[in-house]
């Protein structure tokens, strides 16, 4: 059960993030490799987590799973920023910045959203 229930939340994941970014007009930017890859970076957390509540219980657990999930935000808030949002946008004029405002937003609820299927993952 775990397993499909796993596969299931990255498909879903990977589905939104594809389609978010052809939304926004990023369709050749982002591969799905990459987003796969990106999306895997949440089992990282969960198996450090998981190995964490065998070594030190239930707190060392909650309290890895909360060092792993910054870490991982700030991760992949680096590692879309190139993607989402490229360099050459910023010297146009307010079209972009609205454009750049909805970019920021997706690439941050991307974040979150990887914090929040690692969650579910670890409960």
């Amino acid at each position: 059960r775990t397993l499909t229930f796993a596969l299931i939340l990255i498909l879903a994941e990977v589905g939104l993030v594809k389609l978010g970014s052809y939304i926004l007009s990023l369709g050749a930017d982002i591969q799905l490799l990459d987003s796969l890859a990106l999306i895997g970076y949440n089992f990282v957390g969960l198996i450090i987590s998981t190995l964490a509540s065998i070594v030190g219980g239930r707190s060392l657990k909650y309290f890895t799973f909360v060092y792993c999930s910054v870490a991982m935000l700030v991760f992949s808030l680096r590692s879309l920023r190139p993607i989402f949002l490229p360099e050459q946008a910023s010297a146009a004029g307010n079209t972009v910045v609205s454009q750049r405002k909805t970019r920021v937003q997706f690439m941050v609820g991307i974040a979150l959203l990887q914090v929040a299927v690692s969650y579910v993952l670890l409960v």
